[in-house]
């Protein structure tokens, strides 16, 4: 009996830990980090990160239940991949310009296929029917085109793929003919109501929900004759869709999130506004990524956030820690045009504030040590990363979207100013 008992508890145990591994060999990409993300409550969240081994090879476990889609983020490329709780491995080169990757698992093998087919089907329509067009029927040449128009057309798609797969593909490939077809604004608004309302979560998990609102967005802005118009339909559109799903479900949460910054990104802050008050009288727990979404920006007066570096900096393990009259935290990126320019004027910068007991803090968005460091080198002020770029807890923390972002801080770390340049805090 104890034998079973314990053959039950590991099974449990077993049944609970293991869903699916992400293994594979990238060659000519040894030693390098990669960052894995999943879509959660329809957002692109970053997961972990790793490294590839001297020969290329990788390892990851996906420790919850999951189907959707999976990428991974190299240092200037993507793979996505589709997951659906097996394991999943695959080849590549990391310097092949098609980015073409050799699965061995059903599920991606299947979309794979898939996709051949379709890209030899694009290639005819886009590319050898016109072509066809420019030569005699009767030549040799336009012979031999007709007859690989037909046989390409003729090709057929896998058969028997998984219904998630299937869902995956159906959707995608409705998404890219929304606004195209001969349909009046508002029809299309009612389809794409309908998917938000009734599809399953792999609308989410598969990426397609900014996709739908973004969509949604636009096609309500249709026949609007001025931007106060505008502004009225999509709220009016963006409410009645939300509180037809619910405010507080995780999909409505998830519109609203994605709507929020998107709107205010694009001049449409009254809606956004409108929206961002909806959220904040919601009394449910909200998921992440609206509460991210609805998250105040850090306020002059406000305490900072505190940094822990990734390793110490001279003795000292975070921002809290170090001892100064006024501290300068800096958010920057070597990929940022107006960083790098900022760079000299930092340094000349940091002379003077050091004398008067300041001290900066320089933290690069950056996802290798390689991009940023030659940048700094030769300055005195303290540099640190956690390598995950946009995705950084830290930059999310401080709330900064663009680079550069400056921070002057007080000795006890109050906020006293924010700005963009060294030379806006010169007064200081």
């Amino acid at each position: 009996m104890k034998n079973i008992l314990i053959a039950i508890a590991s099974l449990l145990v077993y049944s609970v830990s293991a869903q699916f591994n992400i293994q594979g060999q990238i060659q000519n990409y040894e030693n390098q980090s990669m960052k894995i993300k999943t879509y959660q409550d329809g957002i692109l969240t970053y997961l972990d990160r790793i490294n590839t081994d001297k020969k290329g090879n990788f390892s990851y476990h996906i420790k919850e239940n999951y189907t959707g889609l999976v990428v991974l983020e190299l240092l200037d490329k993507n793979y996505q991949l589709v997951a659906n709780n097996a394991n999943i491995y695959f080849e590549t080169n990391y310097k092949d310009a098609k980015n073409q990757l050799n699965f061995r698992d059903a599920a991606n093998l299947s979309y794979q296929k898939y996709l051949d087919v379709e890209d030899k089907k694009e290639l005819a329509r886009n590319n050898l029917k016109p072509l066809k067009n420019y030569y005699l029927e009767n030549t040799e040449f336009s012979k031999a085109l007709e007859k690989e128009i037909k046989r390409i057309q003729n090709l057929e798609y896998p058969a028997d793929l998984p219904e998630d797969l299937n869902y995956f593909i159906e959707t995608k490939n409705y998404l890219s003919t929304v606004g195209l077809a001969q349909k009046l604004p508002s029809e299309w608004l009612s389809e794409i109501n309908l998917h938000l309302q009734n599809d399953g979560q792999e609308l989410e998990n598969f990426g397609f929900l900014p996709q739908f609102v973004v969509s949604y967005i636009s096609l309500s802005m249709a026949g609007a004759q001025s931007k106060a118009d505008a502004d009225e339909k999509i709220k009016t559109n963006l409410n009645s869709l939300v509180d037809a799903i619910g405010a507080d479900t995780s999909r409505g949460q998830s519109i609203l999130a994605i709507a929020i910054p998107l709107l205010r990104g694009n001049g449409f802050d009254l809606v956004a506004d409108d929206l961002n008050q909806k959220a904040e009288s919601l009394t449910c727990q909200l998921n992440s990524a609206l509460a991210n979404a609805i998250k105040a920006p850090i306020k002059v007066g406000e305490k900072a956030p505190n940094i822990v570096f990734s390793e110490k900096k001279r003795g000292k393990k975070s921002l809290y820690e170090i001892k100064a009259k006024k501290k300068m935290v800096i958010f920057w990126g070597s990929w940022c045009p107006h960083c790098r320019n900022e760079i000299p004027f930092i340094k000349d910068f940091y002379e003077n504030f050091k004398k008067q007991g300041g001290e900066i803090v320089s933290f690069a968005l950056d996802s290798a040590k390689e991009d940023y460091l030659p940048l700094v080198q030769g300055a005195d002020f303290i540099t640190d990363s956690d390598l995950l770029k946009w995705d950084s807890p830290v930059a999310r923390d401080y709330g900064v979207n663009a680079t550069p972002t400056i921070f002057l801080l007080d000795e006890n770390n109050q906020v006293v100013k924010i700005g963009t340049r060294v030379s806006e805090f010169v007064q200081f």
